[in-house]
């Protein structure tokens, strides 16, 4: 929601700034929460309690439909899936996707639309993402997709403790305030979702409090943060020797960024309640979701997981969704891992979804600027920005960004300056930004490339 900051949102009072967010919020509504999102709803109600055998027939029949769709309708796959004789959809279970090879993000960019299905009338939504590698993908969801996506997360918050209409508070990457703004509110109220949208770009140690205050004068009692934007503020409630007030609160959901040990256990301390983590991606070819006994459950009515084992032990998550008929993805390496749990554990909630101890995606260094902020998923400069391979941005200098780019092509003035623009929105005037193209981006000793590092 970047874009609201510009043009009559950003010159607009705060009331019609909340007003704008909320006609924007009906809006999307009307599309994607219809009945036909009601409908997604009680089918993922019910799937979540199948038992082991009939979430493997559950899976064979939605794989067999994505089968067929892509055989049709989908140039990349009309071929392949013919070769290794998948075309018709005719599967006895999902083991028989091990025939496919393996999806890398680079076959997805150098595929382009090739991966987009051809289907008149299919309405589209483009976006591009960084994800967990720094590569630029762009990818297409339609609106199936996005109910059935909707769908899963509400049955998450459920999982959560929240019933649907409760208040919920929201710390994510939209810039509901300019970036320059200096003193409170860095919120506003969307009325249309019953929600305080808190702006994760202007956290500091000086803003902290009214942060609290507001959270606790709203009383939400489901909080979706960035892991590193709530775990900041639980950090200040722990130092200051005191915990949250706030008396609706029942649980808080984080997603986008790994979530660390030491950060679930200073936000379940400050705040006095259960952290749920959930873990998606912007290809929709995999979720794991947090269950009310804070177990991770591989979410196996959403797609097939397959689990790659990697040499330090923990296994990659491979996926295939089932839901985006736009762009399907047929094992598609996330570049993500988890922790695996020993064979045979079950969990109390009585669910036959599969089990993972940890998640173990990526971890990246805050950004500080010049005026005491601390800004977490930085890495979102590199969405929208075509013509990509990779990126970093490196911090050395209180006032200094290095953002290093691998282009496909030429590194043009226009990308460079889109890039700047992007960060600059974000770290405010004082920051100078250095874009400059590389050859490569040297990795992690895991093969991990960290998106944004911190060296103060």
């Amino acid at each position: 929601m970047s874009e609201n900051t510009s043009g009559l949102y950003n010159r607009s009072p705060r009331w019609l700034q909340e007003a704008i967010l909320a006609g924007r919020t009906c809006v999307r509504n009307l599309l994607r929460e219809n009945y036909q999102f009601r409908a997604a709803l009680e089918e993922v109600s019910r799937s979540q309690w199948l038992s082991a055998a009939e979430l493997r027939e559950y899976q064979t029949e939605r794989l067999a439909s994505a089968l067929r769709h892509a055989a049709t309708k989908v140039p990349y796959y009309q071929k392949l899936l013919g070769e290794y004789g998948l075309s018709d959809g005719r599967i006895s279970s999902p083991d028989d996707l091990s025939r496919l090879p393996l999806l890398t993000k680079q076959d997805v960019v150098k595929a382009g639309l090739a991966l987009v299905a051809r289907r008149a009338g299919l309405l589209r939504f483009k976006g591009t993402t960084s994800g967990s590698t720094g590569l630029s993908l762009t990818g297409y969801r339609d609106l199936r997709s996005i109910r059935y996506e909707n769908a899963f997360i509400a049955r998450q918050l459920s999982w959560a403790g929240m019933r649907r209409g409760d208040r919920r508070a929201w710390i994510r990457g939209d810039m509901v305030v300019p970036a320059g703004q200096g003193c409170p509110p860095f919120w506003r109220l969307n009325r249309a979702d019953n929600m305080l949208m808190l702006s994760s770009f202007h956290l500091s140690e000086a803003h902290s409090p009214a942060y609290i205050a507001a959270l606790e004068h709203f009383d939400p009692v489901i909080i979706q943060a960035y892991p590193s934007s709530i775990a900041f503020l639980a950090r200040y409630l722990d130092g200051s020797g005191r915990r949250y007030r706030g008396r609706s609160l029942k649980g808080i959901v984080t997603s986008s960024e790994t979530l660390l040990a030491d950060q679930r256990h200073v936000i379940e301390r400050a705040f006095g309640c259960r952290v749920f983590d959930w873990y998606g991606n912007y290809e929709r070819a995999a979720a794991i979701g947090t269950c009310e006994h804070g177990s991770y459950h591989i979410l196996s009515d959403y797609g097939v997981v397959e689990l790659l084992a990697l040499e330090d032990g923990s296994k990659e998550i491979v996926g295939t969704g089932f839901f985006n008929s736009a762009m399907p993805l047929f094992r598609y390496r996330t570049g993500d891992a988890v922790i695996p749990t020993v064979d045979g554990t079950t969990c109390p909630c009585g669910r036959a979804l599969p089990l993972v101890q940890q998640i173990v995606g990526r971890v990246d260094d805050y950004i500080r600027t010049p005026d005491g902020r601390y800004i977490g998923m930085m890495a979102i400069i590199f969405d929208w920005v075509n013509g990509l391979w990779e990126g970093q941005i490196v911090q050395e200098k209180i006032n200094e960004l290095r953002i290093r780019v691998v282009p496909m092509g030429q590194l043009t003035q226009e990308m460079k300056q889109d890039i700047e623009a992007k960060a600059r929105s974000l770290t405010g005037p004082a920051m100078k930004i250095i874009v400059e193209a590389v050859e490569e981006i040297p990795r992690t000793a895991r093969g991990k490339l960290r998106t944004v590092v911190s060296k103060l």
